[in-house]
């Protein structure tokens, strides 16, 4: 199966083509910003030939919330326009899968002074939902193995996909902070 795997979830922006669990051209640019100019000509780069694709796979998050939504839209645009599959990956679920011990948690920096986290049976099974906790949380929790900050592998999320992991079948963001935006209390009025 040809696959495409992206990542702007969190410090930096990956697409990789894959023949099953296989990378044929990967592409891993560190960045913070500027996901939506530097995305489609990585899948160019990457895979020239689009209609070879028979799926693509993205990170919905929990990560930087432009990140997540540039990848998603990408992604589920070119499926449509390729009449291909998109499937959903959670980035803390995609970091678990790369671990090789049981009973751990994965924690991503939010860059707010608190973590994105989520605790794992094994590498395939959340025990939690993501939340989000302080650092002196973590440190006081029960969970003795902490996978911190550790980097997404586009391997690591086809591997996910093709093993049988937690997948989603709709790729849609999530978010696990409420947003800052905040509707007006009171709509000014407008004569006319």
């Amino acid at each position: 199966m040809k696959i495409l795997a992206i990542d702007t979830s969190i410090n930096a922006c990956r697409v990789g083509f894959f023949d099953g669990e296989t990378p044929i051209k990967i592409s891993d640019e560190k960045m913070q910003f500027g996901y939506a100019d530097a995305l489609i000509p990585m899948i160019k780069d990457v895979c020239p030939d689009l209609n070879a694709l028979e799926m693509i796979l993205v990170t919905q998050g929990p990560g930087s919330f432009t990140g997540i939504r540039v990848g998603l839209s990408a992604a589920r645009a070119l499926a449509f326009a390729l009449g291909i599959p998109c499937k959903g990956i959670s980035t803390l679920s995609a970091v678990a899968y790369g671990q090789k011990c049981e009973n751990f948690g994965v924690a991503i920096d939010t860059r707010r002074g608190d973590f994105y986290t989520q605790i794992f049976t094994n590498r395939k099974t959340p025990q939690s939902e993501p939340i989000i906790k302080k650092q002196e949380d973590i440190k006081a929790s029960t969970i003795e193995n902490w996978v911190i900050d550790y980097d997404l592998r586009l391997e690591d999320m086809v591997g996910l996909f093709l093993h049988g992991g937690e997948v989603s079948d709709v790729a849609q963001p999530i978010y696990v902070r409420p947003p800052d935006a905040e509707k007006p209390k009171r709509l000014p009025s407008i004569d006319w």
